[in-house]
């Protein structure tokens, strides 16, 4: 215990430095901003064999302090020596048990970050934020008429004589500058949701979004749709509107969720498609970023499905599939984390139309996509998994957007899907924020 503490001190102070002071007061200022409990069970217990060991040392302290409450009250003729041979056992197990978990905090936060590591946040406002008691109710259908039905195709509020547009690839992503969303009106902003859609991903430099405060921010993707509110992500506190992705030496979600053993941490997926009502057009902004690394790879769903033999998409037209929250719920309960609403699972089409466009777009990702509907397990597998690896590999209707201060990602999530990269050490600090606005139910090609 004393060597896992001393190693702990160290840890903290490695990371953020030591603290002015005496001995003394560098304990208190370690203890109070490190949540030494979760660290520990991290350290010690989070995985089979480290539990296991975990086990044997507490088994051995209990029976070490038994044997000695025994001795000692045969020695002092104690006459009921088996209540101080409890007491024993108490007391050995009382730094286990006194500890409250992460799932008990009712009403609480998730243990901050230390608060050297917090202060190194560009914009600590955006840390993301748990709440376990939080609880949304469950969604509501909505009627939605989509922004870029209203747009003028010729976009003269967007791209303007001062805008510069340069293409990443023939069929999906284009990078904007010489215009600042947070300037758009109605007008301009009808006509990104129709960009969008055409171009699928949109990434714009130089904007000023990040610093024009959270009210405004939401109300910009509140253009288009109804702001979906993530139940289990971090959120920001009093904006449940944002969903938070972060990561730093002490946090690596994303690692978890995707398993430590996996050989790449390339997962795609279009967002929260379990929603009876999926996302269209999404904001994601950097607030931190590492100088190298860091990217986002999207693709094209309307090339892949384009790139199927006119038989096969025939025969994928007309199907559905089921789309589920549970494990993402799951993952969060084992972890502590939120669930704010009860997970739901949701049949799409396989292959939907866009409202605007008129294009047809596969609508499966191996984050989400469970099942074929009607389909037995085997035969639901195989296409599938087919698909899966026909996305994965499309390397010729893929993009890798980068980031540099002042990036903006749009992209409409009805015909795109996408994956993180996690290609930079876990000593670098990664934290950026999503807007995700919801739209019409898929619409079956």
């Amino acid at each position: 215990m004393f060597r896992f503490m001393q190693w702990s001190l160290n840890d903290y102070e490695t990371k953020v430095g030591t603290f002015d002071g005496t001995y003394v007061d560098r304990l208190g200022n370690w203890l109070i901003n490190t949540a030494l409990f979760e660290q520990a069970w991290y350290t010690v217990c989070s995985g089979p064999v480290k539990w296991w060991i975990s086990q044997q040392l507490c088994s051995y302290t209990v029976g070490a302090w038994t044997i000695f409450i025994f001795v000692e009250g045969k020695h002092r003729q104690i006459k009921y020596a088996w209540m101080y041979m409890l007491l024993g056992q108490l007391v050995a197990i009382s730094e286990i048990t006194m500890a409250p978990s992460v799932a008990e905090l009712k009403g609480e936060e998730l243990p901050n970050p230390t608060a050297g590591l917090k202060a190194k946040l560009s914009y600590p406002f955006y840390y993301p934020y748990f709440d376990v008691s939080e609880k949304f109710p469950p969604t509501q259908l909505f009627e939605h008429t989509d922004a870029g039905a209203n747009a003028d195709p010729a976009k003269p509020n967007l791209l303007t004589p001062n805008t510069t547009t340069r293409n990443i690839s023939p069929y999906i992503g284009t990078e904007i500058t010489g215009v600042q969303i947070s300037q758009l009106g109605k007008e301009g902003l009808d006509e990104l949701a129709l960009f969008a859609a055409e171009r699928k991903v949109l990434l714009f430099r130089d904007q000023d979004f990040k610093d024009i405060g959270p009210e405004r921010q939401i109300a910009i993707a509140r253009h288009f749709g109804p702001i979906q509110r993530h139940p289990t992500s971090g959120n920001v506190k009093g904006y449940p509107e944002f969903h938070v992705v972060y990561r730093d030496p002490e946090h690596d979600i994303f690692r978890e969720y995707r398993g430590r053993d996996q050989v790449s941490g390339v997962s795609w997926h279009s967002d929260i498609s379990y929603e009876k009502q999926p996302p269209s057009t999404t904001f994601f902004f950097i607030l931190d970023q590492p100088g190298v690394g860091g990217d986002t790879l999207f693709l094209s769903q309307v090339e892949a499905y384009r790139r199927l033999s006119p038989e096969f998409q025939k025969r994928l037209e007309g199907l559905r599939a089921v789309h589920s929250a549970v494990y993402q719920a799951e993952f969060s309960e084992r972890r502590g984390g939120p669930v704010r609403r009860e997970p739901v699972e949701t049949e799409h089409p396989l292959v939907r139309k866009h409202p605007v466009t008129g294009e047809k777009a596969l609508y499966v990702n191996q984050g989400f996509t469970r099942r074929i509907v009607g389909f037995k397990k085997e035969e639901s597998d195989l296409i599938l998994n087919f698909l899966f690896d026909h996305i994965a590999k499309g390397a010729d209707f893929q993009i890798r957007a980068t980031y540099a201060p002042g990036t903006v990602v749009v992209w409409d999530n009805r015909v795109t899907a996408h994956s993180a990269t996690v290609d930079f050490e876990n000593t670098i600090l990664r934290h950026a924020v999503r807007l995700t606005p919801q739209a019409e139910v898929p619409i079956p090609a």
